[in-house]
């Protein structure tokens, strides 16, 4: 799996994008998550939706997808209630002690790799949305249910 994940990385860093531990240690980040949705048959814009909370006030996210506006992001306003929520759906999976989704078939069409990092605390899981087995289905369910716009596929 860790080959996969490389190729997720491979595409944040196309975008120039800060790494999630850069952002959780800027001044004034009390978190951050990452979800980076990478679709293996080239018919889907890969994407990178960056939360950042602060220590009060809402939280931001910013989502970049391939092609779109020069990779500049899109920002949007997220209320406190509905990251508690999905903080608290993440924490019934177990997501800060999961190891990447076991592989269950060679060919997958979609790749999510999710980070979340506070301070120095960092965690990542590679997903594969179109298998989601428990744990791993709380994980897509919290981001379907509080974060659609992160995972949402748009054809090219």
């Amino acid at each position: 799996m860790k080959a996969r994940a490389r190729a997720l990385q491979d595409f944040v860093e196309r975008l120039n994008l800060l790494s999630l531990r850069e952002i959780a240690r800027q001044a004034g980040v009390q978190s951050a998550m990452r979800v980076t949705c990478y679709y293996r048959d080239g018919k889907t814009l890969n994407s990178c939706a960056t939360l950042r909370c602060p220590q009060e006030g809402n939280c931001t996210l910013e989502l970049v997808r391939e092609g779109w506006f020069d990779q500049r992001p899109l920002r949007r306003s997220i209320g406190r209630d509905l990251i508690e929520k999905l903080n608290a759906a993440f924490s019934r999976a177990g997501f800060d002690r999961l190891d990447d989704q076991p592989a269950t078939q060679q060919s997958v069409r979609i790749l999510w790799l999710v980070e979340r990092a506070a301070g120095t605390f960092f965690h990542n899981v590679l997903l594969m949305p179109e298998i989601p087995q428990p744990p791993y289905s709380g994980i897509v369910n919290a981001l379907d249910d509080y974060l659609p716009e992160a995972i949402r596929e748009i054809p090219k």
